[in-house]
C-alpha cells in the first residue's frame, strides 16, 4: 500500500474446531481452544510470511523447535527468550532510553556458534513490577498450601492423595512460576492411598524472576545489529 519494503511480519495464531472426528484431516488434534471447544479436533491457522522477513513471535510458540524451523527456512526473528535463566552482566552494559525517558540497561551476547544474539536487558521500572508480582502470588501461594494443610489437620481428615496432588497443581499454574520455589512434601496415610498431612519449605530457584527482577532476553539471529538497534526494534 505505502510502497514500502516487508521487513517485519507480526506472527499472530487463531484455531478452529471441527465437528465430529476429523479422520480425514491428519493435522485436527485436541487441544486448548481460544473458543472453549477443547473436546473438537482443532487445527492451528497461521500467518505466512514473505522469505527472509523478520518475525516476532510471543513466548507462547517460540519453542526451540519452532526457531530451529524459522532458521531453516531463512526467516530471521526476534523474540523473547523461553529460557527460565535470567543472568546480567553489570558491569559492561549500554544504556539506551525508553519513550518515558527511562534507563535500560542492555547487553549483546552472541552464542558460540555464532547464529544467535541475545539481548540482556534490566529495567529498574520493571524490577519494581516484578518484584510485587513475585510477592503477590509467592503469599497466595503459600495462602493456598496453608488451606490445604488446615483441611487435613483436625483428626479423620484424610484426603485421597491424588486429590490433594491435584489441588497442588492447579496451585502452581496460576502461581505464576512462584510455586516452583517451594518443596512440598505430601505425607501418605497407613493404606497409601491417602494423604495424612503436608508440609513444604521455601527453596529459591536461581536466575528466575525472583532472583532477577527486572531482566528479560530477547534473542534473534540478525547479527548485524547492535545493542541500541536490537532493543529499539
Amino acid at each position: 500500500m505505502f510502497a514500502l519494503e516487508t521487513t517485519v511480519t507480526l506472527y499472530d495464531l487463531t484455531n478452529t474446531s471441527f465437528e465430529g472426528d476429523a479422520a480425514g484431516n491428519h493435522k485436527g488434534q485436541r487441544g486448548h481452544s481460544k473458543e472453549k471447544r477443547s473436546a473438537c479436533p482443532l487445527v492451528t491457522l497461521g500467518l505466512q510470511s514473505p522469505e527472509g522477513a523478520l518475525v516476532t513471535m510471543d513466548r507462547g510458540i517460540a519453542t526451540e523447535s519452532n526457531i530451529a524451523w524459522l532458521a531453516d527456512h531463512h526467516y530471521r526473528y526476534l523474540l523473547v527468550s523461553r529460557e527460565g535463566g535470567r543472568r546480567f552482566d553489570t558491569e559492561r552494559p549500554v544504556e539506551v532510553v525508553n519513550k518515558s525517558g527511562g534507563s535500560i540497561l542492555v547487553q549483546r551476547i552472541v552464542n558460540e556458534a555464532a547464529t544467535e544474539a541475545r539481548l540482556s536487558c534490566y529495567s529498574s521500572e520493571r524490577q519494581e513490577k516484578e518484584a510485587g508480582i513475585s510477592s503477590l502470588f509467592t503469599e497466595k501461594f503459600e495462602n493456598g498450601l496453608a488451606k490445604l494443610v488446615a483441611g487435613l489437620t483436625p483428626p479423620r481428615r484424610e484426603k485421597p492423595h491424588d486429590r490433594i496432588l491435584q489441588r497442588i497443581r492447579r496451585l502452581q499454574e496460576k502461581s505464576h512460576g512462584s510455586g516452583r520455589h517451594c518443596r512440598i512434601d505430601v505425607i501418605r496415610g497407613a493404606t497409601g492411598d491417602k494423604a495424612v498431612a503436608l508440609s513444604w519449605e521455601k527453596v529459591t530457584v536461581a536466575v528466575t524472576m525472583l532472583t532477577h527482577p527486572g531482566v528479560y532476553c530477547p534473542g534473534t539471529n540478525e547479527l548485524r545489529w547492535d545493542e541500541k538497534m536490537l532493543w529499539q526494534t
